[in-house]
């Protein structure tokens, strides 16, 4: 499916791949999990990492409804969704 975004997404399996690890990594550690993304990455440093790319508002649109079917896709816990949802939409305002 084409999207605003898909650019954004490496085609190469092994790539994209990678990228899901790093962004799984960032969102444990985030969440108070392991610090598993700064042992591997070094600091997030999210905007400076995403500089690169032009985050608008219809691109943070898509992602944020990708980040809802996902939410179902894994059976995200319904008494936490709230909550994780206010903050990745706070933290997508700052990457625009």
């Amino acid at each position: 499916m084409d999207s605003c975004i898909g650019h954004l997404f490496p085609l190469a399996q092994e790539r994209r791949a990678a990228g899901v690890s790093r962004t799984a990594d960032f969102f444990i550690e985030a969440t108070g999990g392991p610090a598993r993304f700064t042992t591997s990455h070094g600091h997030t440093n999210l905007r400076t990492r995403h500089f690169l790319f032009t985050i608008d508002r219809a691109a943070r649109d898509v992602w944020l409804a990708q980040m809802l079917l996902t939410f179902d896709d894994i059976g995200f816990p319904d008494e936490f969704r709230l909550e994780f949802w206010n903050w990745i939409e706070a933290l997508s305002i700052r990457m625009r």
